[in-house]
């Protein structure tokens, strides 16, 4: 299964994640962390692989593709400071 990751900013570094299926299920009780950073690293370490290997991370409106589990263990700042940037992007035009 690919689970979507819904990422929204509920308070100045309050990060909730809602994990939901594909189809609009959320699956879990919601998480909060104190950064994007954070909230992927947690993702990263607790999903099973057996729940899935695969997810896709949505923020601020952008979605990073689909990626696995471990990117989000191994290279979540990259993802966080990619996800920011994509945001900044979409915000400016």
């Amino acid at each position: 299964m690919i689970l979507v990751f819904a990422i929204e900013q509920v308070a100045p570094s309050v990060y909730k994640v809602h994990y939901i299926d594909h189809g609009g299920i959320e699956v879990s009780d919601p998480t909060e962390h104190g950064s994007i950073c954070e909230a992927l690293a947690y993702c990263g370490e607790n999903i099973p692989a057996e729940i899935a290997q695969y997810v896709e991370v949505q923020y601020g409106g952008v979605n990073s593709g689909t990626t696995a589990v471990t990117r989000l263990r191994n290279e979540s700042h990259q993802i966080a400071n990619e996800l920011v940037a994509m945001v900044a992007k979409v915000t400016q035009a």
